[in-house]
């Protein structure tokens, strides 16, 4: 019987067929599988770019002028959060980055330290960076960005900087 079901043509067609559509599926997916990776990492720069606008708009907490400062607000957060010591502690893991680098490169260290990975804070200090985000109606990366602030400053107060 197998051997008459392979003399009829038909079956030919069929088979061939079904590998093509299976072979097309895959293509398919391989397709949409890139196009995915594609679209992710174009979001990503996105958000990053968003991120770097928000930054040069400024914040309730941080001035716009430049050198970037604290406002009254910023000085309650950094208060609240003790951000002084624990922006000793932080100037720790960078001192050795900060090293040698100009004002603006050591508060863009300080800035890219904060939404990177290195930075982990305790479970403590993150609910304290989100109540005082909360409490004064900011969002979190504001507050990250007082804190931003306190560390440059604590940087620039202990490293060697190019003028």
């Amino acid at each position: 019987m197998t051997a008459h079901l392979w003399s009829n043509p038909l079956v030919y067609v069929l088979a061939l067929t079904l590998v093509t559509a299976l072979f097309r599926a895959g293509m398919w997916v391989g397709g949409v599988n890139e196009h995915t990776r594609v679209v992710t990492g174009f979001m990503a720069e996105i958000r990053e770019d968003i991120k770097k606008l928000l930054r040069r708009s400024g914040s309730a907490a941080v001035t716009s002028d430049s050198p970037l400062r604290l406002t009254e607000l910023g000085d309650a957060i950094a208060t609240e959060l003790d951000a002084t010591s624990w922006a000793q502690q932080a100037a720790a893991c960078i001192r050795d980055g900060a090293g040698g680098k100009r004002p603006y490169e050591i508060q863009e260290l300080c800035l890219e330290y904060l939404d990177s990975e290195e930075f982990r804070p305790s479970d403590e200090f993150t609910v304290a960076i989100r109540t005082c985000a909360y409490d004064h109606g900011l969002d979190e990366d504001q507050v990250r960005f007082v804190l931003a602030i306190v560390l440059r400053d604590e940087l620039l107060a202990t490293a060697t900087v190019h003028a």
